[in-house]
């Protein structure tokens, strides 16, 4: 069976499974053979995200893993059909002391197994009194294709899934390492918390077998004050500590970001509820408390004299490394909440640091702008000259990669056609690399568009003059 999804301008070919997002566990054990049922098998997009290396025994090696697992699974909790693994190492072992063979195979292998197309790991080490946290991450074709060549495919509305020729561009990159976070423990750990949904329980000291203090029901809103392995140590009312594990409660973002909107802030987490005051916010505001319901995430936030809960789509979330935004965009991209995604896609551009890779920023602008042409309600609706400004900024950083120019190609057919530009976008292509398959699908494609071979609904969108039509066909295939 094909497992290639391929995403057309105006929907997904094939769908993904409608089970809410799910966070699961798996033993980590490098150099032991992998077995056992696999988790979450009923979820066709899922990422595995281990646990974090720790060479310098700052102790916040397995925290880090959770960390970002649970603000993952935060950053995509209304998305049905998706599912975060968290890859560790059983007890309180520490994963660099059990490491037999090459730390990202390993993570590669647990994901293969686990059928997950995209896997996130990285190290955390101290320098100076701060934490330095590098993040990678690598899509595996061998899963599920579609995740490492995102096809676009531009078209008419009413074009059919079957139709013989597609115009579509690959954004090729798979493996991904992100710039260094630096950072300290509590910007990491002393935050608000949400206990799960079936509850959490609070004990004494950070054991399953410790004495338990008490059991909490679902949406309880709790501080945390720091991370010991994988339990959060809590502030209670009366000043005194207790520890939850970070499976029983969600983690919602530290703070969320706003750009000058007017939010109307509420006594409750409900729109039926007194209104306090409605503000224009801009900036970022720590969360104070949050409540994951049915119609939505709700954040409890400080605006001057203000607190009160405000919708959580009126914001944006700020996770704790931009790696978590990029993972959220993928997961969002590939479930068609392209407006999500491009989001996602944003935070990242926007924190990633002046350390980052070209070859990474430039995926992330491709990513964005890709985002921004699927989003639209039809071809001619999408914000052409956004998306060719990422476009143009992902050329600039990698001049030597075709795969922008192909995208550019797609955008100039697709939203308020412009041929001309198009065959120059796809001629600097066929420039840069005369066997880009992309490129040269393009080529093939147009060519039969123009020569009128077969059918296409394809026609029905695009007009070339009889100019164009001769410079389609003068270039040339290997």
């Amino acid at each position: 069976m094909n497992r290639f999804i391929p995403v057309a301008w105006l929907g997904l070919l094939v769908g993904l499974a409608c089970n809410l997002t799910a966070g699961e566990r798996v033993a980590f054990i490098p150099g032991a053979e992998i077995g056992g049922e696999q988790v979450l098998g009923h979820l066709r997009l899922k990422s595995v995200i281990t646990e974090f290396l720790d060479p310098q025994d700052t102790g916040l090696g397995k925290s880090l893993g959770y960390l970002v697992w649970r603000e993952t699974l935060a950053a995509i909790s209304d998305q049905r059909g998706a599912g975060v693994i968290l890859a560790h190492p059983p007890g309180d072992q520490r994963i660099v002391e059990m490491l037999r063979q090459d730390y990202h195979q390993a993570a590669l292998e647990i994901a293969k197994y686990e059928e997950a197309p995209i896997a996130l790991w990285g190290r955390i080490t101290r320098e100076q009194g701060q934490l330095i946290i590098d993040t990678a991450c690598t899509l595996l074709p061998e899963i599920n294709q579609s995740v490492l060549k995102v096809r676009l495919a531009a078209g008419n509305p009413q074009a059919a899934a079957d139709d013989p020729l597609t115009l579509q561009a690959v954004i090729p990159r798979s493996r991904f390492s992100f710039a260094w976070v630096e950072t300290t423990r509590d910007k990491l750990f002393e935050r608000s918390l949400v206990s799960g949904y079936e509850g959490a329980v609070l004990r004494a000291e950070p054991a399953e077998n410790a004495r338990s203090l008490a059991w909490l029901p679902a949406n309880r809103g709790l501080q945390a004050v720091d991370m010991q392995g994988a339990w959060f140590k809590i502030r209670q009312t009366d000043g005194s500590h207790a520890y939850v594990h970070a499976a029983s409660v969600m983690l919602p973002p530290r703070e969320v970001a706003a750009t000058g909107l007017r939010v109307k802030f509420h006594t409750k987490p409900t729109k039926d509820s007194t209104k306090l005051k409605e503000l224009r916010l801009s900036g970022l505001y720590r969360v104070l408390d949050s409540r994951y319901l049915r119609k939505g995430v709700w954040y409890r936030i400080k605006a001057g004299e203000t607190a009160g809960w405000v919708e959580g789509w009126r914001v944006t979330p700020r996770f704790s490394l931009p790696a978590v935004h990029f993972l959220a965009g993928l997961f969002r991209y590939f479930a068609q909440n392209y407006a999500v995604a491009e989001q996602e896609f944003g935070q990242f551009i926007e924190r990633a640091g002046a350390n980052t890779r070209n070859r990474v920023m430039a995926t992330a602008y491709q990513l964005r702008a890709a985002s921004r042409l699927m989003k639209a309600k039809h071809a001619f609706s999408a914000d052409k000259d956004a998306v060719l400004a990422d476009l143009e900024k992902a050329s600039r950083l990698t001049p030597y990669d075709p795969s922008s120019y192909n995208l550019q190609v797609i955008a100039q057919l697709g939203a308020y056609p412009d041929a001309a530009k198009a065959i120059a976008a796809l001629q600097r292509a066929l420039d840069l690399d005369a066997e880009d398959p992309s490129a040269l699908g393009l080529v093939v494609s147009l060519k039969k568009i123009t020569e009128r071979s077969g059918q296409t609904q394809y026609r029905n969108l695009l007009r070339f003059s009889s100019e164009e039509k001769l410079k389609i066909q003068s270039l040339t295939l290997p």
